[in-house]
Parts: C-alpha cells; sequence; structure tokens
C-alpha cells in the first residue's frame, strides 16, 4: 500500500500492483504536501498548505487535526520508535508530536 495527496486536500491509499486507488480521503481544500506512514502501517500523517497536520487511524477512520504551524507544513516523518510525529514548516520550524 502506497499513499499520496494532491493539490485539492485528497488523500489517496494505492494498491500499487494493481495501480487503483482503494481509499480516498478528503482532509480539506488545502493542498497537501506530504504523507507518511506510521512503523505499523495502521496512521496516516498529511502535512497540508493551511499548516494542519492531519492524522488518519486507517482502522477507524477518525481523522485528527494537529495545529501549530505559523505557515505551511511541508513534511511529516514518524520517529523510529514510533513514539513521535515530526513536523517541519515554512515558518522555519520543526514540531514534535507525541
Amino acid at each position: 500500500m502506497i499513499a499520496s495527496c494532491d493539490a485539492c486536500g485528497v488523500t489517496k491509499l494505492w494498491d500499487f500492483r494493481k495501480l487503483l486507488p482503494v481509499v480516498s480521503i478528503d482532509v480539506g481544500p488545502s493542498p497537501g504536501n506530504e504523507v507518511n506512514f506510521d512503523l505499523s502501517g495502521r496512521v496516516l500523517a498529511q502535512a497540508s498548505d493551511n499548516g494542519v497536520i492531519h492524522l488518519l487511524d486507517l482502522k477507524s477512520g477518525q481523522i485528527h487535526k494537529l495545529m501549530g504551524h505559523e505557515g505551511e507544513a511541508h513534511t511529516v516523518v514518524f520517529s523510529p520508535d514510533g513514539e513521535s510525529l515530526f513536523s517541519g514548516g515554512s515558518d522555519g520550524t520543526v514540531r514534535t508530536w507525541s
């Protein structure tokens, strides 16, 4: 399974063998910049142009919003132990979320 995000705020999960989208999740009108899975593959994080980090629980379907960047959120990555999430933004900050 791979994930992508687009300029309309839609995140898609893809079956890379069939090259078909399996799930589309609309997290809002702000463009997505990057998506990243946690180590379990159960949680997907998306960095958005509006500065919000969206956490998508793929099992329950719940979406959580993390707000803290003053500008665009460009990147998201989970720590190797899965306990933290790091995001970087156009405001020059790196945020740590736990």
